[in-house]
């Protein structure tokens, strides 16, 4: 009986399945957003900020501490979906892995 890891074509499938699947997982972004849309960013799993966006109704509240929260509320909640999507996604390869054998 042979092995599938002591075959080289399953081991090379196997690196390129999981270099693929990195790709795919470092390509997730995710949107978050608080104060009713006053203050919103985007980011991609690999930490860069894609989008920022802060309304001139939340520059007008006068007040550097509620802006300050809007903001790390929004990063919250864009960490929250981020890691939401990855885990959907890990499923998603999951079982396309699985399948694939």
């Amino acid at each position: 009986m042979k092995l599938p890891f002591f075959d080289p074509n399953f081991a090379n499938k196997l690196r390129e399945m999981a270099e693929n699947a990195q790709k795919e997982l470092d390509s997730i972004s995710a949107s978050g957003a608080s104060g009713g849309d006053m203050v919103s960013i985007t980011i991609r799993a690999n930490g860069e900020v894609v989008d920022f966006n802060i309304s001139d109704e939340a520059y007008n509240l006068g007040s550097k501490e509620i802006l300050t929260t809007l903001i790390k509320a929004a990063i919250t909640d864009a960490m929250k979906n981020l890691a939401a999507a990855k885990k959907e996604k890990e499923i998603e390869l999951a079982v396309n892995a699985k399948d694939a054998f």
